[in-house]
């Protein structure tokens, strides 16, 4: 990302003090904990001076958060890699890669992240419990259910949008069937799903 020339360093830095501190704690750092932000900033500041303590705090507030699109972009990499490795085709990644989307955080520490024990726990501690429910009870329209389509109604799924009990909805339609040449490419269906119209098996799927 050309407008975040700066940031590898730093990152770098960041996620060795993130280590550091696991390691000599035994965990990580609680979310939007002042204290343990300062003790990670501090190291990384040791190896890197010239990181930007903003970041690194950061990377502390919610490194116990764990975010449904993030997994599915990291995921896509290493799947790709994987590729790489087995076929032998292209070159790969033989470096250190960090995904840099810190322009999604709240800019200030939301004042309802404590953990509930439920499965959206992970983004509760990074956006809140505020911010979480507004995005669960949406009411979206879902056009197609092809790759993207159930890419994005799995997303969808993980993260709780269009929750029943918050008054959200998640509407979906596709008139297609499906074709066992879909199956490659469009997780949400089995073949047992063949024949079907894809929106009720996507449906159906995404509810499991």
């Amino acid at each position: 990302d050309w407008s975040k020339f700066d940031r590898p360093p730093a990152l770098h830095a960041a996620f060795q003090a993130l280590d550091s501190f696991q390691a000599r704690n035994g965990r990580l750092p609680e979310p939007w904990n002042p204290v343990d932000a300062e003790e990670v900033v501090a190291f990384a500041k040791s190896l890197y001076p010239e990181a930007d303590a903003g970041l690194v705090a950061s990377l502390s507030h919610t490194a116990r958060g764990d975010l449904p699109p993030v997994q599915g972009v990291l995921g896509g990499i290493v799947a790709q890699e994987v590729m790489k490795a087995c076929s032998g085709k292209f070159h790969p990644i033989h470096q250190w890669l960090y995904f840099d989307a810190t322009e999604t955080l709240p800019e200030a520490a939301p004042v309802d992240a404590t953990p509930l024990g439920s499965r959206y726990d992970g983004q509760l501690v990074v956006f809140g419990r505020a911010a979480l429910e507004r995005l669960q009870s949406r009411r979206c329209f879902v056009v197609g259910a092809g790759a993207i389509g159930c890419e994005h109604l799995k997303h969808f799924a993980l993260m709780g949008v269009g929750r029943r009990s918050l008054k959200g909805k998640l509407v979906l339609t596709d008139m297609d069937i499906i074709e066992r040449s879909n199956l490659n490419r469009q997780f949400l269906f089995r073949s047992s799903d063949i024949g079907s119209l894809k929106s009720t098996c996507a449906a159906n799927a995404a509810r499991r």
